[in-house]
């Protein structure tokens, strides 16, 4: 099966906007070949929502549209709900000349049903490692045609429902690799420049992001992403007390952007707190290598096979340590060169002719 010239739907936990996670990248780059409809998450429940029944579609790009909904009723009639859901996106798509869909979901607890939704062909992919605790969620599990899991950390947990699962990795588009064209904005980075692309929350490890302010004066650690933690006191200390001179927050940018400030920086960081599925594996990390940037992280399970070509460490005194000799030293242009031919052996073309392979093979 061919993923061209289906409709499809992509399910997300995230809605449209700037901040790109997976599921928008998945759904640019099939609407280069597809039409897709990203379905938004729904806002809370309020007693409103009874007298709300409009399914809103948006045009975001050529052959992209985002589409909004509310739920019904509260999350206590889930599968009420997610009836009365299905059947007024069904009518909505009806109305666009959306008859048959192809499902791909990213969010395991709503729109569960795909039948519901007439999908001709249904997906659930699991960028995070779930615990089967939503609900939902086993119910997805159980609809779906097959499961596709970015890292074999979680695959057995699929498995037992009786799905057939395929394993790919986080992917990355052609557009990543190129930054012939100059941005229309000026990079926030420099050569003298650290960068961390993603969200601040709970998974970062803000006491190393500490030492290596004070450790290294001389650099600025520019973090872009949205801000959302405000009870760490090292993160208050850092981002909100501004205590070291030398981090810098510029908010939020437009992810096809944020390859021009990876460019312009000196090299990128990925300090992400240990703890169970936080250290399989980082998106942004291809979006690094694709520019050949020496990445200091901690230990990522799913990158072991080429470590070399990342500075990984999980004791924040020897991921230092590298860093230092790292900026006294700097390092071989052909370890840079190796990063990108490795980030292009992920690209979407690659992930996507394995999952046309996969579905194929497993109607």
């Amino acid at each position: 099966m061919k993923l061209e010239g289906k409709n499809i739907l992509i399910i997300s936990n995230e809605p449209w906007g700037d901040i790109w996670f997976s599921k928008h990248n998945y759904a640019y780059e099939l609407s280069k070949k597809n039409k897709v409809f990203f379905i938004n998450p729904a806002a809370g429940w309020t007693f409103l929502n009874l007298f709300r029944r409009k399914v809103e579609i948006r045009k975001e790009r050529e052959n992209l549209f985002s589409l909004n909904y509310n739920n019904f009723l509260p999350h206590y009639f889930l599968r009420i709900n997610n009836r009365i859901v299905s059947a007024r996106i069904r009518k909505k798509l009806k109305s666009e000349g959306i008859q048959k869909t192809f499902f791909w979901s990213f969010d395991p607890a709503r729109l569960f049903y795909p039948q519901l939704l007439n999908a001709e062909y249904s997906l659930f992919e699991a960028v995070d490692k779930y615990r089967l605790s939503l609900k939902g969620e086993r119910i997805m599990n159980a609809n779906v045609n097959a499961v596709i899991v970015i890292s074999e950390d979680f695959r057995e947990m699929y498995e037992s429902f009786g799905k057939r699962v395929l394993t790919v990795s986080h992917a990355i588009s052609a557009e990543e690799f190129d930054i012939q064209n100059p941005p229309s904005v000026q990079p926030v980075t420099d050569s003298a420049s650290a960068l961390y692309v993603g969200n601040l929350d709970h998974r970062l490890d803000y006491r190393l992001i500490r030492k290596m302010a004070e450790k290294f004066p001389e650099v600025k650690f520019v973090f872009i992403g949205g801000m959302k933690i405000t009870d760490d006191p090292d993160f208050a200390d850092l981002f909100l007390n501004k205590k070291m001179p030398n981090i810098l927050y510029v908010g939020k940018r437009h992810f096809k952007e944020l390859k021009f400030h990876i460019a312009a920086s000196r090299f990128c960081i990925a300090p992400m707190l240990k703890f169970e599925g936080n250290t399989i594996s980082h998106h942004k990390i291809f979006q690094y290598l694709a520019l050949g940037k020496a990445v200091f992280s901690c230990e990522f399970s799913e990158y072991k096979k080429f470590s070399h070509m990342l500075y990984m460490e999980n004791v924040h005194e020897r991921l230092i340590e590298k860093m230092e000799k790292y900026i006294a030293e700097g390092e071989a242009d052909e370890i840079r060169k190796e990063r990108v031919v490795l980030a292009k052996q992920f690209s979407f073309e690659t992930i996507f002719s394995d999952i046309e392979k996969f579905i194929s093979e497993n109607p």
